[in-house]
């Protein structure tokens, strides 16, 4: 049996603690809520929630010069992947520890690329909040990969290649290349500055992709090229008259080339 109630805080670190259980474990939440619950005295999770006291709000502290803080404190603070702790600006929140960390942290101990684009996420993610979640940051908190974070995504949005921006108009479309295109842009992993079909193509192969996916990229390759071809020999045209014509000719390159195959549209999907 419990013997004291829990801080708010303390339930909040609960809650984390169980959905990171619940990732590791591979287990539905309720689970990973349900052994923390028990591990803490509890017989469910709803009782442990019920037990949490709202008059005391616990503050972080350091246990040690090398302890971390975990990340705890006021229930209406939110901290976003990189922000700085408000009373102790040496500290940063790493979402991916869920804890306080030295500056030194987010690139020794993750991947620079990684950690930059997930506090890039969390920080466009935080911009559609409504006005009472906004209300839990304060507006222009310290964070200290915001500003790496967005030279990053401009760089990455500078260096996109021909066919990659090419892939971003075919996205929406209901044909093998839309199809492809929507795969690959779902990769973060992709390499967004690639120029030749052969460089894909090995992309494609390092991802153990099938053989299915290799052809669509083969058929979205053609359709680039073809694209290229039109635009340096023809009058330039409206976006409209363009993108109608460009639908045109890679639904019926489309159609063609899988009726000459047998093969139904969808066995290309995903790799």
């Amino acid at each position: 049996m419990a013997t004291s109630s829990l801080t708010p805080a303390r339930i909040e670190q609960l809650k984390r603690a169980a959905k990171r259980l619940a990732r590791e474990q591979s287990i539905p939440l309720y689970e990973a809520q349900q052994q923390l619950a028990e591990a803490n005295g509890y017989k469910n999770w709803s009782l442990l929630q019920k037990h949490a006291r709202h008059d005391v709000v616990a503050e972080p502290t350091l246990a040690g010069p090398a302890a971390p803080l975990r990340a705890v404190g006021s229930p209406d603070r939110y901290y976003l992947h990189g922000d700085q702790h408000v009373d102790h600006p040496t500290q940063f929140y790493c979402r991916s520890c869920d804890e306080f960390v030295g500056a030194e942290h987010f690139f020794e101990k993750h991947d620079r690329h990684e950690t930059l684009q997930r506090a890039h996420d969390a920080t466009n993610r935080w911009a559609t909040r409504d006005p009472e979640q906004l209300a839990r940051r304060p507006l222009g908190a310290a964070n200290m990969l915001e500003a790496p974070a967005r030279a990053q995504a401009d760089a990455h949005e500078a260096s996109r290649s021909p066919f990659y921006r090419w892939l971003e108009r075919q996205k929406a479309k209901d044909t093998p290349t839309g199809d492809i295109a929507r795969d690959i842009l779902s990769d973060k992993k992709f390499p967004v500055t690639v120029d030749t079909y052969k460089a894909a193509e090995a992309y494609l192969h390092s991802c153990f992709a099938s053989d299915a996916a290799v052809e669509a990229l083969k058929g979205a390759w053609r359709s680039f090229q073809a694209a290229q071809r039109r635009t340096r020999a023809k009058p330039a045209v409206g976006d409209a008259d363009q993108r109608w014509l460009e639908e045109s000719r890679e639904a019926l390159e489309s159609a063609n080339r899988f009726a000459a195959q047998g093969l139904p549209l969808e066995q290309h999907r995903k790799f």
